[in-house]
């Protein structure tokens, strides 16, 4: 069987003579002759073997091979131009914002941008690390594409990727039985989940607390833990050896579990996002969070 190679460009020459409705209009578009524009159709035609105009018809109309070419011309003209956007030389490289919270900024996000950058050349990330609160916030404003989030098990559509005990967390010098009777806590700054679910599950066993510190970011409230001026309540994605975690042993109230999750912006419709997130995925699997 004699195989035909079809010219890409002589494809988008027939297409665009049947968008602009006439030769002489296609011409304009593509800023070719007329005469040469013909000369085009002519040798497809001589490749196939059939006509694909009706020849003396008042308007331009298709033969019936005229008509099942055109929705073929259009496929591979919408694949031609999505090859060369996305793996061309001089391909623009679509910018998608993804955040990440900060308990995975130093494990999972430089495994997923090596992953990113080695298997997905067509994007480039522009990286927000935050707490969860603030990168929902962004989602919902369209601010960022993508973005995985730590929090509460109810109140969300998308599947978790895993769940995470929260737990009371301590310096290595600090002595909770001394602390019992007013406990020191260093908490995020409001709004929290982490900081209300905390102060929630002391109150409900009438344990009095007051804040020593508060932090916008996850380093200065670790730093503060490992101080040991008081003791924080978060969710354990890995083990910290400067920190401690405390046994309730009937003091501390217990914490529950939070989700983490992937959560995308409504409106985000790009050919990647089905790849970025699966590729998410992927990291978090092989990093093993506890």
């Amino acid at each position: 069987m004699r195989r035909i190679n079809f010219d890409t460009q002589v494809l988008r020459s027939f297409a665009t003579i049947v968008d602009a409705g006439s030769f002489v209009a296609a011409s304009e578009r593509l800023n070719i002759t007329q005469p040469a524009i013909s000369q085009q159709i002519r040798k497809l035609e001589d490749v196939l073997g059939q006509q694909l105009f009706r020849r003396g018809a008042r308007k331009l109309a298709l033969t019936s091979a005229g008509e099942m070419l055109i929705c073929y011309a259009r496929e591979i003209i919408e694949i031609n131009d999505e090859i060369a956007e996305r793996v061309g030389v001089n391909a623009k490289k679509e910018i998608i914002n993804i955040g990440m919270p900060e308990h995975f900024s130093e494990s999972v996000l430089p495994a997923l941008i090596a992953q990113v950058h080695q298997r997905m050349p067509g994007i480039q990330l522009v990286v927000k690390v935050a707490r969860s609160g603030v990168l929902a916030e962004a989602l919902t404003e369209g601010r960022m594409q993508i973005a995985m989030l730590l929090g509460e098990e109810g109140g969300w559509t998308e599947s978790p990727l895993q769940k995470v005990s929260m737990r009371w967390l301590a310096g290595g010098q600090f002595d909770l039985r001394r602390a019992k009777n007013k406990l020191p806590l260093v908490l995020f700054r409001s709004p929290c989940d982490f900081r209300r679910i905390a102060i929630q599950k002391l109150e409900e066993i009438h344990l009095p607390w007051h804040c020593v510190l508060e932090s916008e970011g996850l380093i200065a409230l670790r730093a503060a833990v490992k101080a040991s001026i008081g003791i924080t309540a978060l969710p354990v994605v890995r083990d910290d050896p400067d920190l401690s975690v405390l046994d309730e042993d009937g003091i501390l109230p217990k914490l529950p579990t939070v989700a983490v999750r992937i959560k995308q912006h409504e409106s985000w419709r790009s050919p990647v996002s089905r790849e970025l997130k699966e590729l998410i995925q992927e990291v978090w699997s092989s990093f093993g969070a506890n």
